[in-house]
C-alpha cells in the first residue's frame, strides 16, 4: 500500500470513528516499562522511571483530534487573550512581565490590589 492511500485510509478511518463516537478499546491500553537512569549497572528502583508505551495509531489520532480543537477553539475565540500557557508566541515570561506591570500600574493609582499567582504546576 502505498503512502499515500494509507494516510486516506488512516483518514476515513478516523472520520468514521468520530461520526460513531469510537474510540478503539485497545487503544486504551499502555504498555508500562521502566528506563534505567543510570548509563550503568543495575539500577534499585528509585534509579528508574517508568514510561507508557501507546498505540501509534492511537497517539496520531489524539494529535489531530488537539490541533482540531485548539483550531475551534482559536477560531471561537474561546481562549483568553492572556492565556499564554500552551500557545506559540505567548511566552510565560512574556505574562509575568504583564501581571506585574498590571500591579504596578495599579498600586501607582492608588488602587487596592491583590495579585495570586500559582505557577508552580507549569513550570515542573
Amino acid at each position: 500500500m502505498t503512502a499515500n492511500r494509507y494516510i486516506n485510509c488512516l483518514a476515513n478511518c478516523f472520520n468514521t470513528w468520530l461520526k460513531e463516537y469510537r474510540y478503539l478499546d485497545v487503544w486504551k491500553l499502555a504498555k508500562i516499562i521502566t528506563l534505567n537512569e543510570l548509563k550503568a549497572g543495575v539500577p534499585r528502583c528509585e534509579q528508574t522511571r517508568p514510561i507508557s508505551l501507546l498505540a501509534t495509531h492511537s497517539k496520531l489520532f489524539e494529535k489531530i483530534m488537539l490541533e482540531r480543537i485548539k483550531l475551534w477553539a482559536e477560531t471561537n475565540s474561546l481562549v483568553p487573550i492572556k492565556q499564554s500557557g500552551f500557545r506559540p508566541g505567548c511566552l510565560l515570561p512574556t505574562r509575568v512581565l504583564s501581571i506585574y506591570q498590571e500591579v504596578k500600574n495599579s498600586m501607582t493609582a492608588n488602587i487596592p490590589t491583590l495579585a495570586i499567582c500559582r505557577l508552580s504546576k507549569g513550570l515542573r
